[in-house]
């Protein structure tokens, strides 16, 4: 037997040992396990919400609560297959590694390459596309794109070669790596890529070549209650109220975003991915795992299928992807340098979805994650000030402080922790060089990855405005949420304080500041 083969073969078997999913008729988990979920879920009006922690190769926590579809009395449970939309992408982006290991691809495989008998067909913009350029959005392919010509009861293999073949007929939506375009379409076409070379469906692949040699069992492609199994519902707002569908996203867009697996399977996947970060190699090669977590263009902060950032509870860099078919909603983070991982996931969609789950991961994180003992802060990014000063302290058990000293009054800056965690609050605190505190903040930004929370600081309580970005990126100006944030002032500054469910689990903080009165 090969040697590669053999050693998958023994780690699957040693993490199916591990993390061999309980029977239907299993004993309920803990109510203590399942009321931090059950909190956040009634919190956020969400029809279920599920769970789960990685440490050191092993769940530590997993569990599920609320309803598999609303308006009728069966239970979600931590064992039931959930839709991960988008967090499909690392799982094609992993596929891929693994063809080109076998030698059926490159990674610099280009569109001209792979397909010669179409290249006449083939739009010239298409030609230099490399594989990495589909999967790090490089490609300027669009976001999504519709195309005509395939019959829906064809397989899905042969959809999506027609989609391929009809979609770079058209010229590139934008210019082939000069800027970031997240691409569904770039995701598809990865996929029938991997097709092509081994005349095997991406379905059929992902078993071969993932599911199996990881030991997972419990996972499929699209909704789950629609393959005959007793499985939960997504669901939608419709006038007012949630209504269960099992609507999806088309076949043709499963290497982008169509994955259905049980929690404790995707555990075995995340476990994969933080043992090949630190050196494992029983699954791909150290360089085929470096190159699945690295950014390729600098200025991005996307790497093969996950987002990289740094983050201070994870003591350094943190894998995240998240994924939605407007009907789920599924987050993930994997910290390699303390290989730890957690996961949410709730069969609704929409900025309530997305809270609870960041809500779910932060509890974790508190809970779970192994202890980082150095909390220093450092600056990454102060533009209009240099002589502006950043101070960093932790005021005491609960509350971390971040003190601006500024000579003009204006000012903007990007923190980040290098490592540790806020505390249960962030207190902002505005003085001048001179002595002074703050009067006034007319102008006063905090940019967090996922929404901008902005207004002017008069009052003892303030009432900002939170904006949420969309899945493109951008920022919904009709819609705002106020948010009501306590103000404090003394002789010596003026003071902001920022509860740390607003903060999430994102350690990152972009501030600017103008105080009009100085």
């Amino acid at each position: 037997m090969n040697r590669r083969i053999w050693l998958a073969t023994v780690v699957s078997a040693l993490l199916l040992t591990s993390w061999a999913a309980p029977a239907r008729a299993a004993e309920p988990l803990p109510e203590s396990d399942q009321a931090l979920l059950e909190t956040i879920r009634e919190q956020q009006k969400l029809p279920g919400l599920a769970g789960a922690a990685v440490r050191d190769g092993k769940l530590v926590y997993l569990a599920a609560t609320g309803l598999r579809k609303v308006d009728a009395p069966e239970p979600l449970l931590a064992t039931d297959r959930v839709h991960l939309g988008s967090c499909t992408k690392s799982m094609t982006a992993t596929l891929i590694a693994r063809l080109i290991e076998k030698k059926l691809l490159r990674w610099d495989s280009t569109i001209a390459e792979l397909f010669p008998e179409d290249q006449l067909l083939i739009d010239e913009s298409w030609h230099p596309i490399t594989i990495v350029d589909l999967l790090v959005h490089r490609s300027g392919a669009k976001a999504n794109a519709r195309v005509k010509g395939f019959d829906p009861k064809d397989t899905p293999a042969k959809q999506r070669s027609i989609y391929a073949r009809e979609l770079m007929r058209k010229p590139l939506a934008g210019k082939h790596r000069e800027q970031y375009l997240y691409s569904n379409t770039g995701y598809i076409l990865a996929g029938a890529i991997a097709e092509k070379v081994t005349g095997k469906g991406w379905e059929e692949l992902m078993w071969q070549e993932v599911f199996e040699p990881l030991g997972i069992k419990e996972a499929g492609f699209g909704p789950q209650n629609k393959v005959g199994a007793d499985q939960p519902f997504g669901h939608r707002q419709e006038d007012e109220k949630l209504k269960a569908t099992d609507h999806d996203n088309p076949v043709v867009l499963g290497p982008a975003g169509r994955v259905s697996m049980a929690l404790g399977d995707w555990a075995k996947y995340i476990a994969a991915h933080l043992a090949g970060a630190r050196g494992d190699e029983s699954f791909l090669s150290k360089s085929s795992w470096q190159r699945l977590h690295t950014i390729e263009h600098p200025q991005d902060e996307y790497a093969l299928g996950h987002g990289v950032f740094h983050r201070g509870w994870a003591g350094g860099r943190v894998l995240t992807h998240s994924g939605s078919n407007t009907f789920w909603y599924a987050i993930v983070w994997m910290a390699p340098e303390t290989n730890f991982a957690v996961m949410a996931v709730t069969n609704v969609a929409g900025d309530q979805a997305a809270a609870g789950c960041d809500e779910v991961c932060s509890q974790l994180i508190q809970r779970f994650a192994p202890p980082v003992t150095d909390r220093s802060t450092r600056i990454l990014w102060n533009t209009r000030k240099t002589e502006d000063r950043l101070d960093f302290t932790e005021e005491n058990s609960a509350t971390s402080l971040l003190t601006i000293t500024s000579k003009s009054g204006i000012g903007s800056a990007k923190v980040q922790l290098s490592s540790g965690a806020w505390k249960e609050d962030l207190r902002l605190r505005f003085r001048y060089t001179d002595g002074r505190p703050f009067q006034v903040l007319e102008g006063i930004k905090l940019t967090l990855p996922q929404q901008i929370i902005a207004g002017d600081i008069k009052t003892e309580s303030q009432t900002l405005e939170r904006r949420t970005f969309d899945d493109a990126g951008k920022i919904d100006d009709k819609v705002a949420e106020k948010v009501e944030l306590p103000v404090r002032r003394t002789k010596e500054y003026l003071e902001l304080t920022i509860p740390r469910g607003l903060l999430g689990p994102h350690d990152a903080l972009e501030i600017e500041w103008i105080d009009w009165y100085r």
